[in-house]
């Protein structure tokens, strides 16, 4: 029995001594957190399509795997850039109500490994290597509670591991591919919901109602023109038809140039133009804003 628990032993800790390493995909390129305008509570629940795929041995649901995809993906990372300042997961179909957004996971997570594969390696405790494939392809559907408007992201990612036994020196860096991969997830969708206006960077923009009463009021103008006798009179009176920028405008406008919204807009802008094009719409762009912030506080 002793020579029995001491070879049980042995091969338990010559198998801890194995390595692996993780390696992210280049699907996704990697994204500067950016700064919310707002960090609002949301609910997630994952859908019933949500598919959990898995050639060897499946130990949890796909219910249980999104679950946690949710917690990776969105819970620690959102929370830590402060994106949302509170998340409750909920039975499908079951949303509270309480809560400022309503996130589902669907899409699905294949994992691809051999099994033959994996107990040869076991065998000679990783000497033969071992290698493990993911693919995260998620679809977020995310839901204004307030106003019931949905939007849709979608991103996807691949992961690869290997067991090897000459690995194991790099142990310390060993989840760093995986780590990078679940990041690019994040942020991606994350920023991918801003720039289509969700997470307060719809109260940012103006809406086309409020865009289209500020085009209103040079229209009104010229009309007014025309029936005045002199130049001068028409000067003076267009002035008196734009709003003065008050101390509650400009604190806003402040705090919409530090938002997420105004920081992927800007930065859009100066990827796609140059010169005199450039200039025209940082101007358009600051226009909407005043415009915003102008229709909100009056």
């Amino acid at each position: 029995m002793s020579q029995l628990y001491r070879l049980s032993c042995t091969g338990i800790l010559l198998t801890s001594l194995t390595g692996c390493m993780t390696f992210s995909g280049e699907k996704l390129s990697e994204l500067e957190p950016i700064k919310p305008l707002i960090s609002p509570k949301i609910e997630t629940t994952v859908s019933k399509d949500y598919i959990y795929d898995i050639d060897v041995m499946q130990l949890v649901t796909s219910n249980k795997d999104g679950r946690m995809v949710n917690d990776r993906v969105i819970e620690t990372l959102w929370k830590s850039n402060d994106y949302i300042s509170e998340s409750t997961y909920v039975e499908l179909g079951n949303f509270t109500g309480n809560a400022d957004y309503n996130l589902t996971l669907s899409g699905k997570h294949v994992v691809d490994s051999s099994t033959a594969m994996q107990i040869l390696s076991g065998l000679t405790l990783t000497i033969i290597p071992y290698f493990v494939d993911q693919e995260y392809d998620l679809i977020y559907t995310l839901e204004n509670v307030k106003t019931g408007k949905t939007y849709t992201s979608r991103v996807n990612e691949t992961e690869s591991m290997t067991g090897w036994l000459l690995f194991f020196p790099a142990f310390p860096f060993s989840l760093i591919g995986s780590m990078n991969v679940i990041e690019h997830l994040s942020e991606h969708a994350y920023q991918d919901f801003v720039q289509q206006g969700a997470f307060g960077a719809d109260t940012a923009e103006p809406s086309q109602a409020a865009t289209n009463k500020t085009h209103a009021k040079p229209i009104s103008i010229k009309d007014e023109i025309r029936n005045t006798p002199t130049l001068t009179q028409a000067t003076e009176a267009a002035p008196a038809k734009v709003p003065s920028i008050t101390p509650s405008t400009s604190l806003c406008i402040e705090k919409v140039k530090k938002s997420a919204w105004y920081s992927i807009n800007t930065r859009d802008i100066n990827v796609s133009y140059q010169g005199e094009k450039h200039i025209q719409q940082m101007k358009g762009l600051n226009k909407k804003m005043e415009a915003s912030c102008s229709e909100k506080n009056s």
